[in-house]
């Protein structure tokens, strides 16, 4: 059978399945609607890590200790694509009862096009979601974000006593669930994403002892998956905590390469610093020169700037407005046009650079540089 036949038995067979099955039930791959499409989070060393931003119509998990960010993450994406995006709506299924309104609006959430739902138990919040993505019209949230797995429980777990034992019970929901969500999400074409707590096994002496309290299912049907570990407390003379180090790793991605990694650092109360990310990324993909553990850079006046060691360039960055603005408008440039940049893929995979330069960055120096954020 030559090609041309094969190509008019398909046109044939696609006018079929369509006319029986409905729009879109058989197309080619190079349509473009198989194209991803992403929600940027606003902290772009974050973006290259996930190669774009979280995927709409699909599903993604935040996983990570306490204090890691998590959910600062998710609110600081959703505050900036509700500023980019007049029409932009989220969904918080809010199962650990820890949204604060203050900090919302400190992020920049308008909390109008910001819905809330406090489920009475997994099969609640479960139903709640397959509802607002099987409404009539279409589903208006253009991201719905689950918080979190571990603490949303089935109802025989609430109701049954505390010394009860039910086997499994979560994973049995979650494993009936999550296929029927993961085809709404596609087909509504929303972002959905689970933030989930690590926990580990006992006893384990070898390898890693961390695992997942709401069963197998769920890491099957995610196309990016996000670990995220707290590195340090940066403490003012105070005693009180003012901001820390986030180290993040792309797990599973089924969009672009995976494992690529990224170096954030979090003020307590006001987010994710673009100063961190600024300083990373222009270091990484080679905006400014970098010989040993000094740094150098020409502006656009050709006035030659030079630093010694890490912590020496962000405080420059932070006592000139100018310069910031120059470095990251040209960093950000070259990571959102990766066909300029030679071995890009390589350079985005390669953090060994920040961790080389990582050294230089004492906890009082991180304090001062996060206390002018």
């Amino acid at each position: 059978m030559t090609l041309e036949e094969k190509m008019a038995r398909l046109k044939k067979s696609q006018a079929e399945i369509t006319k029986k099955f409905g729009d879109n039930a058989l197309i080619k791959a190079s349509n473009e609607m198989i194209k991803a499409e992403y929600y940027s989070t606003g902290i772009v060393g974050y973006d290259v890590m996930l190669g774009g931003g979280f995927c709409k119509s699909r599903l993604s998990e935040i996983a990570g200790n306490e204090s890691a960010g998590k959910s600062t993450i998710l609110l600081q994406t959703i505050a900036y694509n509700m500023k980019i995006d007049p029409t932009f709506m989220a969904l918080w299924v809010d199962g650990e009862g820890s949204v604060d309104v203050d900090y919302n609006a400190n992020l920049g959430i308008d909390p109008s096009r910001f819905i809330v739902v406090n489920p009475e138990g997994l099969e609640n919040a479960m139903d709640i979601v397959k509802h607002e993505l099987q409404t009539e019209g279409g589903c208006i949230y253009n991201m719905i974000v689950i918080d979190s797995e571990q603490s949303l429980k089935p109802t025989k777990t609430i109701e049954q006593d505390t010394t009860g034992v039910s086997m499994a019970v979560d994973a049995r929901v979650w494993a009936e669930a999550i296929p029927v969500i993961n085809h709404l999400v596609h087909k509504q074409n929303t972002c959905l994403v689970l933030i989930s707590q690590l926990r580990e096994k006992v006893g384990v002496m070898f390898g890693n002892p961390e695992k997942s309290t709401v069963g197998n299912t769920i890491k099957f049907f995610i196309s990016q998956k996000v670990i995220m570990r707290r590195q340090s407390k940066v403490e003012e003379k105070d005693g009180e905590a003012y901001s820390g180090t986030v180290k993040c790793k792309c797990e599973k991605n089924k969009l672009t390469k995976p494992f690529k990694k990224c170096e954030l650092m979090v003020v307590y109360g006001k987010g994710f610093s673009e100063l961190m990310d600024t300083v990373n990324l222009s270091l990484q993909f080679g905006s400014v020169n970098l010989s040993g553990k000094t740094i150098t850079y020409t502006d656009k006046n050709g006035n030659l700037n030079k630093w010694v060691g890490k912590s020496a360039y962000m405080k420059g960055l932070q006592e000139n407005e100018e310069l910031f603005n120059e470095i990251r408008e040209k960093t950000y440039y070259v990571v959102k046009h990766p066909e300029e940049v030679k071995d890009f893929e390589q350079k985005a995979s390669n953090t060994d650079v920040l961790e080389d330069m990582e050294e230089d960055l004492t906890q009082d120096e991180m304090n001062e540089i996060a206390e002018k954020e």
